[in-house]
């Protein structure tokens, strides 16, 4: 922006520059009254949902042993997910058997904000020794910077689902409701757990979306089109931008040619 007093030499020449200077800056007033107001109506609301969140925790809790008491509910909404279900591997589809509670949580305090994302696992599990494994994201509030944790999990030998070799082995052994040709495909969903991996979007989107309404994940009770549209619509608006920049070059390319026959 520039400074006020390079304005006044520029523009005060007249009494209408002068004029529209004053104008401007009660018109940049107002604009930062909005502004402030806006803050404070998202701090509001931020703390309403907070209240109501600490309200809905108990409820969040009873669901959770609720669904824990039907054998293999979150692996089928996972896979009923238009999403996710790309990314469970067959493999993941056996070891997930043994997941009995997943809990979103939410993380607001004084400096950070973000997500918590947990999972729990029956015992034995036949392929690591956590019984819970989470990822966690969380953004600085006046930073926003983002910090990121996750479990370390410990692989029980030759399980290890995100390695290639162990997984080669595995081949064959694990039985699934899904074709043998994907069976050495590595892991989508535990790779997400490796502490190079900060895309929240990749697998906590989708695991907020189940959250909000398992059951009807469960139930399989979702239109694809509705909840992976917005993405299939990215794709396609940049697939049409690429076709039509080819055509644009051809075209350029082909006028060029005929001038070229005109000399």
């Amino acid at each position: 922006r520039a400074k006020s007093g390079q304005h006044a030499g520029i523009m005060a020449s007249t009494a209408e520059d002068e004029e529209v200077i004053a104008d401007l800056t009660e018109l940049q007033n107002v604009e930062d009254k909005i502004e402030e107001a806006e803050r404070r109506r998202e701090e509001k609301i931020r703390q309403v949902e907070k209240e109501f969140n600490t309200e809905l925790r108990p409820l969040y809790d009873e669901r959770i042993k609720a669904c824990a008491k039907i054998k293999g509910f979150w692996v089928n909404t996972m896979l009923n997910h238009p999403q996710l279900k790309d990314l469970v591997s067959q493999n993941d589809e056996e070891c997930l058997m043994n997941l009995n509670e997943v809990d979103v949580q939410e993380i607001d305090d004084e400096d950070f904000q973000g997500h918590r994302y947990v999972f729990r696992f029956a015992a034995p599990n036949a392929f690591f020794e956590d019984k819970e494994i989470f990822k966690e994201f969380k953004y600085n509030k006046e930073s926003g910077d983002l910090l990121v944790d996750q479990t370390k999990i410990k692989w029980k030998p030759g399980q290890n689902l995100c390695d290639p070799g162990d997984v080669k082995k595995m081949c064959g052994k694990v039985g699934t409701k899904r074709p043998n040709e994907d069976a050495e495909e590595t892991s989508g969903f535990f790779a997400w757990f490796d502490d190079m991996n900060e895309d929240e979007e990749f697998i906590g989107q989708p695991m907020k979306e189940i959250w909000e309404e398992p059951v009807k994940y469960f139930a399989g009770d979702v239109d694809d089109e509705d909840e992976y549209g917005d993405y299939e619509d990215d794709d396609d608006e940049e697939e049409l931008d690429g076709e039509e920049e080819d055509g644009e070059g051809e075209d350029d390319e082909g006028d060029d040619d005929d001038d070229e026959d005109d000399e």
